[in-house]
């Protein structure tokens, strides 16, 4: 259960370990509570991996030079998964998001996952939507 002083994304606790225009890095250390009752990591928190990454991969700001209200907000308008290989019960995971193309309004992404060992777990391709600011 998310903790209520919490929104979704800081329970999940993932990483940003790069960001620049165009694709995005992220990592995730898997915890107990990412498991499904079969003791290996719900596809679910696979799923919201692929979305956050691909969505971010269009979304970038410096937050050096932009202040928070001329950041870029977008909502996710269709995602595809695919499943390639079961995922560990623990570790750390890479998650990469690369923006494919758009436009003014609607953007383009692929993302993947990949275990400590290189090998892919997931991949996911999006299509999001840049919200007014």
């Amino acid at each position: 259960m998310i903790p209520h002083n919490q929104n979704y994304n800081e329970w999940l606790g993932h990483q940003i370990t790069r960001w620049d225009p165009g694709s995005v890095e992220l990592t995730l250390s898997i915890r107990p509570d990412h498991l499904n009752t079969l003791g290996i990591l719900h596809g679910g928190v696979l799923c919201s991996l692929l979305d956050i990454a691909g969505g971010l991969a269009g979304l970038f700001h410096d937050h050096h030079q932009q202040a928070k209200t001329e950041r870029r907000r977008a909502v996710t308008i269709s995602l595809t998964t695919h499943f390639i290989h079961q995922s560990p019960s623990q570790g750390i995971l890479k998650i990469t998001g690369q923006q494919l193309g758009g436009g003014r309004r609607v953007y383009f992404s692929t993302a993947q996952i990949l275990s400590e060992e290189n090998k892919l777990l997931a991949k996911g391709d999006g299509t999001y939507r840049y919200l007014d600011s």
